[in-house]
């Protein structure tokens, strides 16, 4: 019996299961009697974290005109809705730890990740109707399908980066003929389990085939377009080798000039550094 993406997920839940400070952090968030200071005192509670997210709010990524010097005033400036994002932002690197290393390189996996991530926020925030902490968090897990599936089926996994890299093709169209679908399709499954908002969902589900998507179609456009543009400007490993062709209609529905481009890559260069020095603070740029 073939197995489904939704059937991966559940397998690799026990393995890549949602940090405690996160889940805390939804049950105080979804109480409608919390105050911030519940948020705080969760927060305070993790000192690693707590370094990290004071570091975040003060870095290029925020650009807040004058310093955070207190975790009440971090959560009352960046609000509680994308604080639970920033959790899993600076979490999700350590939930992936038994992938294994001899079919991908997990460091450039991640630079990828995060370069998506950042592109897509300053696209958000040119186009200002977007949630940028969103879009942010949509761009840093749209492959997170991919290690699902080398964590659960590796042996089809080297099957299909073989033949992608023989083939000169796309690695998620050999998914689908290899697996029987691709890693869009595990990673939406996996975010709707871990009960993510919609739209990262969509966002993921659909990043390779934004015309399908039903709804949240700007979401979809947007980590479509920001997936493109950081295999172009800067080449890694998300298991891809090769840059997938844009979909004009999904930069049509954005609805952005080409103008931006000069000054979201003015942009780009700081914001990535100071991420990646927070999620990844082992790693050079």
């Amino acid at each position: 019996m073939a197995v489904t993406p939704e059937q991966l997920a559940e397998k690799v839940l026990t393995i890549a299961s949602l940090p405690t400070v996160y889940l805390k952090l939804m049950e105080i968030t979804n109480n409608p009697n919390s105050t911030s200071a519940d948020i705080v005192t969760l927060i305070s509670g993790d000192i690693g974290f707590s370094v990290r997210l004071m570091k975040l709010v003060n870095s290029a990524f925020f650009g807040y005109p004058s310093k955070i010097d207190s975790l009440s005033r971090a959560v009352t400036v960046i609000g509680t809705k994308q604080l639970q994002e920033l959790v899993l932002a600076t979490s999700v690197v350590d939930m992936f730890k038994n992938v294994p290393t001899e079919l991908i390189n997990m460091e450039l996996f991640w630079k990828h990740s995060i370069v998506c991530g950042v592109i897509a926020r300053i696209l958000a925030n040119h186009r200002r109707e977007f949630n940028a902490e969103r879009a942010f968090i949509s761009g840093l897990l749209h492959d997170i399908g991919r290690l699902v599936i080398l964590m659960i089926i590796p042996n089809l996994t080297k099957k299909t980066l073989s033949i992608a890299k023989a083939q000169e093709h796309l690695l998620f169209q050999v998914e689908t003929d290899v697996v029987g679908f691709t890693h869009a399709a595990v990673g939406g499954a996996l975010l709707k389990q871990w009960q993510l908002p919609e739209q990262v969902i969509y966002a993921t589900q659909y990043h390779h085939s934004p015309s399908v998507a039903d709804k949240f179609k700007a979401d979809v456009a947007l980590i479509h377009i920001a997936d493109i543009m950081a295999n172009a400007l800067h080449p890694s490993s998300s298991g891809e080798s090769f840059v997938s062709p844009l979909n004009t209609a999904a930069w049509d529905e954005l609805g952005l000039s080409v103008a931006i481009l000069e000054p979201m890559l003015a942009e780009f260069t700081q914001q990535y550094q100071d991420t990646l020095s927070i999620i990844m603070p082992d790693v050079a740029p």
